[in-house]
């Protein structure tokens, strides 16, 4: 009682003092040196609600969580939606912006590590660009290797010897078990392609599918993409050091110049490549020979995309702001752009997709201009994809809404984060407004698929630079800030790889399967078609009835309820 007397009497005489200096100081007098001690006092205890607003990282840490929150609900409504169509362009642009998203971290872990083990601080130009390159024919190779091994064209060490092996499988996409393989004497009618399977007494639908196919199929895709998305920012790398080299930076005309030899070197490359892999393999319509065949194309094609645009709009924003951005795409020290520029940057990026909607409508019968065709198209997609990127990220820095709206100003992770959902947001409606566009009869596979792309680089790349920059800011308020920065790239590898192998790649490999049934059903019935009638095709009536009759006389296992509810056995009548 005596301490709570006490401290009321404190307060009290520090609210008459601070009303007396707040007086004084209105009447001119000098600040008194005490002052500041009082006024703490007074505003911590007496008035608290009038204290100053919340701290800087705490908005920061709020927007973060508030932005993740959101996006992962808007993943949750795109994978559920009522549209089968939708269903497989939302789970292909999440598998593609995670390989993205993974590539990038691998390759930023790849060269922090060699960063560290050279212990070079001023490296030269001409060193840079060589180590740049090499580089890339390392990781190149890497990736002719892993495809070959995983195809099977070379050796069966890493593939199954029989393709076309037909297996029973799981067909219930709610089960654990989905996908897995069924003993054969587990299923009820073994004709067809579809039947039930008594697994644990509970009838489950399963069906015939090449099992060793699929996986092959899988595992090709998945390297492939991973390793091509990595070569590609390797080549960026490279092509960025020769862009930086004293002669080339000097202009943009001398920089657009780069980017043609760094263009002209890769594809020599991979045409020696191509050469090398057609002479060492014998049987070009092996079935392992062609999947290699299909995968190494996207991958060269995923490759030259890449690092052809990202260099191309580096010179475009040369042209814009008079300075040619460092091998990231960054500008240190930053000069503002100014709003005219930023929107004849985004002009670039919407000329660049209707010109690459353009080249996909053209018809070519002659392979190498159609092969021509597909690499621009891809180039100039990705040239949107960079455009708005840039421009949308150098906007919300630029731009006084926010500051006027939250009356704060952003720091780099919110901005990045905003621009973030923006750009994830704008792409998913896009890509609802071209399946309504598809499902009002019109078609367009090659401009859709290319979009996807387009959309997937975009959204993998806006959240990789929230990524990095969070990573580049925790590491610095450690003691060792570069072997941070790798160890927390690399626990994020461990982490989104194997899910994405396991889970991502596996569930889009199973839509395109589905999207292919679907198509061939469709084509069917236009046709003229009758489902009703297959038993003509496949048997007479008489072999039907006896092959149900013969189903009805084998011994069935006892009825057991696979609900939640708890039901049990049943048996019987009611």
């Amino acid at each position: 009682m005596p301490g709570r007397l006490a401290r009321c009497t404190l307060l009290l005489l520090a609210a008459q003092a601070h009303l007396a200096l707040c007086q004084e100081d209105r009447q001119g007098h000098d600040p008194h040196p005490v002052q500041d001690v009082i006024s703490t006092i007074y505003s911590h205890f007496i008035n608290p609600e009038k204290d100053g607003k919340p701290a800087q990282r705490d908005v920061g840490i709020a927007c973060m969580l508030l932005g993740s929150v959101a996006f992962v609900m808007l993943l949750f409504y795109v994978v559920n939606w009522r549209d089968d169509d939708i269903r497989l362009y939302a789970w292909t642009i999440i598998s593609t912006t995670l390989s993205i998203f993974t590539a990038i971290l691998a390759f930023s872990s790849v060269r922090v590590f060699c960063d560290m083990w050279m212990e070079a601080k001023d490296i030269s130009s001409h060193f840079e660009c060589g180590r740049g390159y090499v580089l890339f024919f390392l990781c190149f190779l890497a990736l002719q290797l892993a495809a070959k091994l995983i195809s099977g064209a070379y050796c069966d060490c890493c593939c199954p010897l029989n393709l076309d092996e037909e297996t029973w499988v799981v067909a219930d996409g709610i089960r654990a078990d989905h996908g897995y393989a069924v003993e054969e004497s587990q299923v009820r009618t073994r004709t067809g392609h579809r039947s039930i399977a008594w697994i644990e007494g509970v009838e489950v639908f399963v069906e015939k599918r090449k099992l060793n196919l699929e996986r092959t199929s899988v595992n090709l895709n998945a390297w492939t993409s991973l390793l091509a998305h990595f070569c590609g920012f390797a080549a960026i790398e490279a092509g960025g050091a020769l862009q930086h080299m004293d002669w080339f930076k000097e202009s943009p005309i001398r920089a657009l110049v780069a980017v043609l030899i760094n263009q002209v070197s890769i594809g020599i490359l991979f045409r020696g490549m191509d050469l090398c892999r057609i002479a060492t393999i014998n049987d070009q319509g092996d079935e392992r020979v062609v999947l290699l065949n299909e995968e190494i194309k996207e991958a060269e094609n995923d490759i030259i995309s890449l690092a052809s645009s990202f260099l191309v709009v580096q010179v475009i924003r040369f042209v814009l702001s008079g300075q040619l951005p460092d091998n990231e795409g960054h500008m240190e020290p930053y000069v503002p752009m100014g709003m005219t520029a930023l929107g004849q940057l985004l002009a670039c990026g919407v000329a660049s997709v209707v010109l690459s909607v353009v080249l996909s409508c053209i018809p070519v019968n002659n392979s190498i201009i159609m092969w021509l065709l597909e690499k621009f198209q891809n180039i100039t997609g990705m040239i949107f994809a960079w455009c708005t990127l840039w421009s949308v990220s150098m906007f919300v820095r630029e731009t006084e809404v926010f500051q006027n709206v939250l009356d704060t100003q952003l720091y780099p992770n919110e901005r990045h984060l905003v621009s973030a959902l923006v750009l994830s947001l704008c792409s998913l409606m896009a890509i609802r407004v071209l399946d309504c566009i598809q499902d009002m009869g019109a078609s367009f596979p090659r401009i859709l698929q290319n979009m996807i792309n387009v959309f997937s680089v975009l959204i993998g790349l806006s959240w990789e630079i929230c990524f990095e920059s969070g990573v580049s800011e925790l590491s610095m308020e450690t003691a060792h800030p570069t072997r941070m920065k790798l160890i927390f790239t690399i626990c994020a590898v461990g982490i989104v790889l194997p899910a994405w192998r396991l889970y991502v790649v596996k569930r889009v490999y199973d839509l395109k399967c589905k999207a292919i049934e679907r198509l061939e059903a469709k084509k069917k019935l236009e046709s003229g078609f009758n489902p009703a009638l297959q038993h003509v095709f496949n048997g007479s009536d008489h072999d039907q009835d006896s092959l149900i009759s013969r189903q009805d006389e084998e011994p069935k296992p006892p009825h057991r309820s696979s609900g939640i509810f708890g039901f049990g056995e049943t048996s019987g009548g009611v």
